[in-house]
């Protein structure tokens, strides 16, 4: 997979500079003698060469497309591998959101990172067909303070006093506990309103139309089916390995 490099002029405008984000200083056009700093700068080279620096790396490889270099990621419950890419699409005119899922999956998406768990690479700014490698912002930072694992809780639009709440979690069974609350990260209440499970498989009531312990479908996913008549609100809480995510509160309309 070939990569774009820089024209003469982009390189010769770096003579003398130092790049901020790993201190290192480019020769300067004409210095004597030139070899000291050439050999600093490969002392430098190398240096980051020896950390994982180029793991699932995003770049430019033609003008309206872009690779990922190969790597190893932590989905929040294992290591994965991922075999890197090459000439895939972007979105002209547009910030292009570039991220793998956490089973591997790349994505671009113009909307940007979703709240389902992932890993950030990089953003792409696009414009008249084209891009540069300036335009191009590395977000792989953001995996190394927060896992790709995790818990994603959507809501669908409200149907007939209906909302169907749907917990996503790592590909493959998962066992969650899932409660509805009146307040955020509060205790499971059944007041005012009625629950069923509607995806995954019960696999324990702890409270009638409230809380729940779940076994995922195969993809993941748990749903509860809440419905409330009149204008309300109601927090659904699930809980993976004793960390617990909020969907935020849910409204229904009057």
């Amino acid at each position: 997979m070939s990569e774009i490099p820089l024209t003469a002029e982009q390189a010769n405008a770096l003579s003398g500079t130092t790049d901020s984000g790993s201190d290192f200083v480019f020769p300067t056009i004409g210095e004597s003698p030139y070899y000291t700093t050439v050999f600093r700068c490969l002392n430098r080279l190398l240096t980051i060469g020896r950390t994982p620096g180029n793991a699932l790396r995003v770049f430019q490889d033609a003008s309206l497309t872009f690779g990922v270099r190969a790597g190893r990621f932590w989905d929040g419950f294992q290591t994965r591998s991922y075999a890197g890419a090459a000439a895939q699409a972007l979105t002209n005119n547009a910030t292009n959101y570039i991220y793998l899922l956490a089973d591997g999956t790349l994505t671009v998406s113009t909307v940007g990172f979703p709240a389902q768990p992932h890993v950030p690479l990089a953003t792409i700014v696009t414009s008249g067909g084209s891009y540069s490698a300036t335009d191009i912002t590395d977000c792989r930072g953001a995996a190394f303070i927060r896992p790709a694992g995790g818990l994603s809780i959507t809501a669908a639009a409200e149907d007939n006093d209906a909302r169907v709440v749907t917990v996503q979690g790592l590909s493959g069974r998962n066992r969650l506990r899932v409660w509805v609350a009146a307040d955020d990260f509060g205790s499971p209440s059944a007041a005012g309103h009625t629950a069923a499970v509607t995806a995954g498989t019960v696999l324990r009531e702890v409270v009638a139309n409230a809380d729940y312990e779940i076994i995922t479908a195969a993809d993941g996913a748990a749903a509860l089916t809440i419905t409330l008549s009149g204008a309300g609100s109601r927090y659904v809480l699930a809980e993976s390995d004793g960390r617990i995510f909020s969907s935020g509160e849910l409204t229904w309309s009057a």
